[in-house]
């Protein structure tokens, strides 16, 4: 073929060629028929690798055992512990409750990976609806979004892990539709959507609260840019600060008073400050830091409370 031939001539013709294929792109994907069979490509493709990653693997990550183990003590003895005896705030809960019910049912771990990296395929998918809607059927950006979302390695490796980052992208995903589509008329119901999807967030990794600082602001955007009617921004405020009153109430006053006065969301029981700020943290290191887990075998017939403030200090 001279259009793949070596020299100027055979690059300016297969640099031609390409320029005329991509040219070509935007009219094919017009077509219904088209968009849809490269937007299941895609989804299908980036679906297959997760479940490739979550079914396949034989390793069981840090986070992974921690979860899986104490979901099995909710699951047999009806506690959440660390050790089956003393209740905890190691971890926040959501995971390992959303884990519990597939322990009590004999989910084998691998089965639970499976069942557990749906929240990141439903992610895709929210994120994709979010996309197509937001920016009016744009085919080209909503495909673009769900090509760069669904087949990058690292997300997909991630959700196909019992990590909280699955269900926190759910979430995410879930709370820009609510922000940016859900009806102003309806108050009411997106205060207490999205404070259901807030609280599922913090009781997920509480580091997210951070993230939803940006995402406050914009729905207060949304209502003056909008001109909503003041009446239902209380409304909507109102409900969403109940809501969440009434969902992190009960955790935040059992950690209180069955683990320690102060001890809110989680502990993590000091070891993940040491991993993060030990003079032998690096950009590589993770989870493997010889002081921080020496530190706490030394201390880890503390109680928890005890553990934590010892190892941060």
């Amino acid at each position: 073929n001279h259009s793949m031939t070596t020299g100027p001539k055979g690059g300016t013709q297969a640099t031609t060629n390409f320029m005329n294929f991509i040219s070509k792109v935007p009219s094919f994907l017009q077509r219904p028929r088209s968009f849809l069979i490269v937007c299941l490509l895609i989804f299908g493709a980036s679906s297959s690798l997760i479940l490739i990653f979550a079914g396949m693997r034989h390793d069981r990550l840090m986070d992974e055992s921690d979860y899986w183990e104490m979901a099995g003590y909710i699951a047999e003895k009806g506690i959440y512990s660390k050790d089956s005896v003393a209740p905890t705030a190691y971890r926040p809960p959501l995971i390992p409750f959303f884990l519990a019910p597939l322990q009590s049912y004999h989910f084998s771990f691998n089965s639970a990976r499976l069942v557990f990296s749906l929240w990141g395929i439903l992610s895709i998918v929210m994120l994709f609806v979010v996309t197509w809607k937001i920016t009016q059927k744009d085919r080209i950006v909503s495909l673009l979004v769900l090509a760069l979302s669904s087949l990058n390695p690292v997300y997909c490796f991630t959700v196909a892990s019992i990590y909280p980052q699955s269900v926190i992208c759910f979430f995410y995903s879930s709370l820009l539709y609510l922000i940016f589509l859900h009806p102003l008329k309806r108050p009411l119901a997106g205060g207490i959507l999205i404070s259901l999807c807030t609280t599922g967030i913090l009781l997920s990794a509480p580091s997210g609260v951070f993230a939803l600082v940006p995402m406050g602001f914009t729905v207060l955007w949304r209502f003056f840019s909008e001109k909503a009617n003041g009446v239902r921004f209380v409304v909507f405020f109102i409900a969403y600060l109940t809501s969440s009153l009434l969902l992190l109430s009960p955790y935040i006053y059992r950690n209180h008073t069955n683990v320690h006065p102060g001890i809110y969301l989680t502990t993590n029981t000091g070891i993940n400050f040491l991993l993060g700020n030990s003079p032998e943290t690096g950009a590589n290191t993770g989870v493997h830091i010889k002081s921080a887990h020496a530190l706490d075998e030394i201390y880890s017939d503390k109680y928890e409370y005890v553990k934590n403030k010892i190892l941060i200090d």
